[in-house]
């Protein structure tokens, strides 16, 4: 779709980031109008031809806030699903020139899921996960009256997960309760086709966490698990260069891969040995790894007792063309996520003199918060939370040494409530973004609400971006969660209007950029040439830290 209709039909502004699994192949299926298919071990496939005969159907979609009303050239096809199951939907368009529109209606007609162009290109594809066990109508239709050729293919979703209780060395994978902590990651590589085959198309290949759920026991030992977040992601990589030539968006607007791992990009064994992480889907295996550190002195106490902290790491290499990057997600036993991007290999330019090789990297990060304990009856959830700014502000207007914390609701509307736009990070005043659920709380004597913090670990800010680089001129964005809205170069446009957050499920978008100044060590021994050296890793990141989770210091005893 052009950018004046993105712009026009803001919900449809879907992003390639939404990832597809693995579709091991399947027999063709010829269409046919009254047939009911069923999903097989090896998935569902169907090509066909949206032609000038078909019908059209009227569609009013209501979904997350967002409206649409068209009425649109389709084929319709009748799919039992399984209850509980996630399927991922795919519709490849045959050419350049049809623009497919895929939808998910219940036997009344009400739509349930759609998407336009979260495929590549103009390709659809979502996931989709059935509340209850039945028949469910699948339509393709056509955008802008577009028509053409078509594979259709409806699969269940492979998922990756890790478990890791802690202290580590003493782990039971299969019965992580008998742990202190533990973590149970859920990850996968996004647009995993990319480098398989020769094919490749954007958004580029990123590493994923599609769900992070922390164990922990209550000061009476009972186990409690708690789902953190959804959906945490590299929404883009920003490389802008000082002289704004050349400037790109290695995310967005390219076809980049996650490279296979190897032995040795692994570091000595630390707590436990490194590993590269197998999956059921060939084109997510041997791409990630997986890594358990000592983490240091996680307290002491004033008897001097102390206790060594651990943490797992999950990363693996993108392919940047001249650069490499670094993405890695730290999981630590108290219950800290960080996440980090490193920048490596070859500068695009030799050392110049004019300074035209200055240059950003910049990480733009979302993820979708939680905050659900879970159990037989769950609380909290991603509607019940609410987003603050954090920030030590002075009490008084003349400088005095004297400071309050000040938490205030996340730009704040007329009626004092969150609403949907941006916030800048300011080192004076150690901005913190945090999200806060409206009904957990710790089971202290004083019980506190619970809530995740984002801490920026950064190098500078952005500030002076031309329009089209407007995403990365404010530190924190936060909109209300939908299903179209995940291209980070669009959330400019997902906070028009500044949409009230009351009640709403999160999306929470943060920049996190490293300046790379070029130095020698950047270099061969010229001290000029860059594809004879290599650019020493340079890391910016994050880290989101739980708030009144614990009943008191965790691990402490």
């Amino acid at each position: 779709m052009k950018r004046a209709m993105a712009t026009a039909l803001l919900f449809l502004a879907a992003c390639g980031l939404v990832v597809g699994n693995a579709f091991p192949g399947g027999a063709k299926k010829e269409e046919q109008s009254n047939q009911v298919h069923a999903v097989e071990k090896d998935g569902l496939k169907i090509a066909a031809k949206l032609a000038a005969d078909d019908p059209r159907h009227d569609y009013k979609v209501n979904l997350e806030g967002m409206k649409f009303e068209a009425k649109l050239r389709m084929k319709s096809y009748q799919v039992k699903l399984e209850e509980g199951t996630k399927y991922t939907m795919t519709v490849d368009a045959g050419d350049d020139i049809f623009d497919p529109f895929l939808v998910v209606l219940d036997d009344a007609g009400k739509v349930l899921a759609y998407d336009d162009d979260s495929g590549g290109k103009l390709n659809s594809k979502l996931f989709f996960t059935p509340k209850n066990s039945g028949t469910f109508t699948i339509h393709v239709a056509g955008m802008r009256d577009t028509l053409g050729a078509y594979t259709l293919k409806i699969a269940e979703t492979i998922t990756n997960v890790v478990k890791l209780g802690f202290p580590a060395g003493k782990c039971d994978s299969a019965d992580l309760t008998k742990s202190d902590t533990a973590w149970e990651i859920e990850w996968e590589i996004t647009n995993p086709d990319n480098g398989m085959s020769k094919k490749n198309s954007s958004p580029s290949s990123v590493l994923a966490i599609r769900s992070a759920r922390f164990m922990f026991k209550d000061k009476e030992g009972k186990v409690r698990w708690f789902t953190v977040l959804k959906n945490l992601e590299v929404g883009e990589i920003l490389v802008p260069y000082d002289k704004m030539s050349p400037v790109f968006m290695d995310v967005g607007e390219h076809a980049f891969r996650i490279i296979p791992a190897k032995k040795e990009y692994l570091g000595p064994n630390c707590v436990l040995p490194g590993e590269i992480l197998d999956s059921r889907d060939a084109r997510m295996k041997n791409k990630v790894m997986k890594e358990v550190h000592d983490d240091g002195l996680r307290w002491m106490n004033t008897r001097n007792n102390a206790r060594r902290g651990e943490k797992m790491l999950l990363w693996s290499v993108f392919d940047g063309a001249n650069y490499r990057y670094l993405l890695e997600y730290g999981f630590s036993d108290d219950g800290v996520i960080t996440c980090r991007m490193g920048a490596t290999a070859h500068n695009i330019f030799d050392k110049q003199k004019d300074q035209r090789d200055i240059h950003l990297h910049v990480g733009c990060w979302r993820y979708d918060p939680e905050l659900e304990e879970d159990g037989e009856s769950p609380v909290g959830g991603a509607k019940q939370n609410q987003v603050c700014l954090v920030r030590r502000l002075p009490r008084t207007a003349a400088p005095n040494g004297m400071f309050k914390l000040d938490i205030s609701p996340f730009n704040a509307d007329e009626s004092g409530q969150a609403s949907a736009g941006y916030a800048d990070w300011k080192p004076e005043e150690f901005t913190i973004l945090r999200v806060q659920s409206k009904v957990r709380k710790n089971n202290s004597k004083d019980p506190q609400y619970t809530a995740l913090d984002l801490i920026p670990i950064r190098h500078g800010a952005v500030r002076n971006y031309p329009w089209k680089y407007d995403f990365a001129n404010h530190d924190f964005w936060v909109t209300a969660k939908a299903m179209t809205q995940t291209k980070f170069r669009e959330v400019p446009l997902y906070v028009t209007g500044s949409r009230s957050l009351d009640n709403s499920a999160l999306t929470i978008w943060h920049n996190a950029p490293s300046i790379h100044v070029p130095r020698g060590e950047d270099y061969g021994s010229d001290g000029v040439t860059a594809n004879k050296g290599a650019a020493i890793t340079n890391w910016t990141g994050f880290m989101l830290r739980p708030v009144n989770l614990f009943d008191s210091t965790p691990l402490y005893k």
